[in-house]
């Protein structure tokens, strides 16, 4: 575990072979670097195995780091790289890590999209399996579909999360869960703060999974999965309560929930909602169910990676300002 001086407040965690894990999680893996709450970081990921990587005669550049992770890791119960985890000095089982999302830049000019049996929600578009290359063009953040015009990028992670609890052992990347992970929320893009409720002393903060572009549900099994940097800051802060992550940016609160059933993880996420707005603005519980039912939308996140995802886009307008922090 790497430490950086106290009084340098900006951190940087490269992809590389030494800090990467690849299709899983757990409380075991060792943190590959150390800062304390309040502190930035910039976290570069890839995405992909060789077999997503583009044809060599086209004119497409596949990261050298990338290449490197590709020597010397196999993927282990689930299909992302993950850049971490990092530890945040003073995080505590019961605490929330509090992520502000500051930037999401595309690190390459392809990105790829893969259709296989088994694993969206259209078997019958699904044989045979076909992999193909997108092109981007990075400076512009502009996007070449195959079967039709440029389209503007909106990239973000896929996969951010905290590590589970211990006696949960290896669980796969594959898996959304109450440690946040994949859970493909196009809406945790930058400019919002997204709160992980901690499991394990430190937190153990990753990050992967990058997308160029994606519609909620990722009905087809993958977006547009490509490299990208993020610029993150981290605080510790206190539970309130959540079982599951949530966002705020300025006028709206997305609370979240997953579940093997799609009416449970809807249950699940209606009740962080309501516990979210009585600890934060004050509402009976009551009222907290008005305002979901007349101000908030609840839609569907996650539909093809086992887990059935929820998140419910509260506005949050019309409230008394709360105090975050």
């Amino acid at each position: 575990m790497s430490h950086s001086d106290d009084n340098f407040k900006m951190h940087q965690l490269p992809c590389s072979p030494e800090s990467v894990h690849w299709g899983y999680i757990s409380a075991d893996i060792e943190p590959v670097l150390s800062m304390e709450s309040g502190h930035y970081i910039t976290i570069d990921t890839v995405s992909g195995g060789k077999d997503k990587l583009p044809d060599k005669n086209e004119d497409f550049e596949v990261l050298a780091e990338h290449k490197r992770i590709l020597r010397k890791h196999k993927p282990r119960l689930g299909p992302h790289i993950l850049t971490g985890p990092v530890y945040v000095e003073g995080a505590m089982p019961g605490d929330l890590l509090a992520v502000d999302v500051l930037d999401a830049q595309i690190r390459q000019n392809w990105g790829w999209q893969e259709i296989r049996p088994g694993t969206g929600l259209m078997p019958a578009l699904e044989e045979p399996a076909e992999i193909i290359t997108i092109p981007i063009e990075i400076n512009k953040a502009l996007i070449t579909l195959p079967w039709g015009k440029e389209i503007k990028a909106a990239a973000f992670f896929g996969y951010m999360g905290v590590m589970p609890r211990p006696q949960d052992g290896e669980l796969s990347s594959l898996i959304p869960g109450y440690f946040g992970g994949n859970m493909d929320i196009r809406l945790f893009a930058p400019s919002t703060r997204i709160y992980f409720p901690v499991s394990v002393a430190g937190a153990g903060f990753s990050v992967g999974d990058g997308h160029a572009l994606q519609g909620d549900g990722e009905v087809a099994g993958t977006a547009i999965e490509t490299a990208l940097t993020g610029a993150f800051r981290i605080h510790v802060k206190d539970n309130c309560g959540v079982k599951f992550p949530f966002m705020v940016t300025p006028g709206k609160m997305v609370a979240t929930a997953v579940d093997r059933d799609l009416d449970s993880a809807v249950s699940l996420a209606l009740k962080d909602a309501v516990l979210l707005l009585g600890h934060y603005y004050n509402l009976s519980e009551r009222d907290a169910y008005r305002h979901l039912s007349i101000l908030a939308d609840v839609r569907i996140s996650q539909l093809v990676n086992t887990a059935k995802g929820i998140h419910i886009v509260i506005n949050i307008r019309g409230l008394e300002p709360a105090t975050f922090d």
